[in-house]
């Protein structure tokens, strides 16, 4: 707990290391820079000692969510209602095993319940939003998340998430009002950053885009030094568009290199680097990445593209072997790579990520919780 010993001292901060209280901080704060791993660990131990403490249920849960332990969550959620089925917090949790597994409008059935029994419990206003958003319900999202607003004062995160849909909705000017409300309240969060230099980036300031990216890893350095966290993944990507955007090619290519490190099959990664290097003229290098990038998507337009233009630029020949027979003319290439935006901090929407094999074994389990 270096922050906490830098703070108060190795002797007092090795007694307060046992409080669940202090725990529970140190846990909410590696959530918010995005080191779920560490949150989770934490979090675990506190259950171990108290099942019933409601602020590490709470983070646990959203620790399982974006981890995509389905199996953790249900029989957590099993627990919770069994033991207390009087509690807004067992039905969130039960709310949010089934956004984990994509049955979106059973989640909203016994998140509903959470709110009857109080209205004012924050967290499943925000479940609730997500759920929308998942299914690009952007109205009912922007919904859920003003009444979270309004429960949890003080809080960013409805504001950030707020921001979100107004960007999903076209509604630049005031999804940035709600971004610099949330910035007001968490200015090293490196979700937040993240997203309001998409937001910045959508208009065209790729200068203030490119600080506040930059922002972002700086906060996420503060718990990975080592370049683990798959936070770092969609920050280092954008940051590479920004940059390229500005002319700063070999900045740029560094950060897809980061990027690519994280994530070595991912093609869209592949893909920016072979367009950075078509940009430098660098055609032997487009071709290498370019047929690194169709071999984890054969079919994609934007490769068979930029890989088409490599070789007309070089002199070659077109490339048959690769290309789809009704490959158009080279066009809006920064359109087709701009990433869209991702909710790092939030439970994954439809399928979870769950592996095909698991389906009916997941199922079952629908069926077999069988709460009312």
């Amino acid at each position: 707990m270096p922050l906490l010993q830098h703070s108060l001292g190795a002797e007092l901060s090795t007694k307060l290391a046992t409080n669940i209280d202090v725990r529970c901080g140190l846990a909410e704060e590696h959530f918010h820079r995005q080191n779920t791993d560490a949150c989770y660990k934490i979090t675990s131990e506190i259950l171990d000692d108290d099942p019933y403490q409601a602020r590490a249920v709470t983070l646990h849960t959203a620790c399982c969510a974006q981890k995509n332990k389905y199996e953790e969550l249900f029989s957590l959620g099993h627990r919770l209602v069994d033991s207390t089925p009087n509690s807004a917090l067992s039905w969130y949790v039960v709310g949010c095993y089934y956004i984990t597994i994509g049955k979106h409008q059973s989640a909203r059935k016994y998140l509903t319940k959470s709110l009857t029994l109080d209205t004012n419990f924050g967290p499943a206003h925000i479940a609730f939003g997500l759920s929308f958003a998942s299914e690009g319900e952007h109205d009912q999202a922007i919904s859920a998340f003003s009444n979270a607003a309004r429960v949890m004062r003080g809080s960013h995160l409805p504001l950030l998430y707020l921001g979100k849909e107004y960007y999903l909705t076209g509604a630049i000017s005031t999804s940035t009002k709600f971004m610099k409300a949330a910035y007001d309240l968490a200015p090293n969060d490196p979700h937040l950053l993240h997203e309001i230099g998409h937001v910045v980036a959508s208009i065209g300031a790729y200068d203030k885009a490119e600080r506040y990216f930059k922002q972002a890893l700086a906060q996420l350095a503060v718990v990975d030094t080592h370049l683990t966290l798959p936070a770092w993944e969609p920050v280092y990507t954008n940051l590479g568009h920004v940059l390229r955007k500005q002319g700063k090619y070999e900045e740029a290519l560094s950060c897809h290199f980061n990027s690519l490190q994280l994530c070595p099959h991912n093609a869209s990664i592949l893909t920016a680097i072979a367009f950075l290097y078509l940009l430098q003229g660098k055609f032997d290098l487009v071709v290498e990445y370019a047929n690194q990038s169709l071999r984890v998507k054969r079919e994609d337009q934007f490769t068979l593209e930029v890989l088409h233009s490599a070789m007309i630029e070089a002199g070659g020949e077109r490339p048959e072997a690769w290309l789809h027979p009704s490959v158009p003319d080279l066009h809006d290439m920064d359109d087709e790579l701009e990433p869209t935006v991702k909710m790092i901090l939030t439970p994954k929407g439809d399928g979870g990520g769950v592996a095909s094999g698991e389906e009916s074994g997941r199922e079952e389990k629908e069926v077999q919780m069988n709460l009312t």
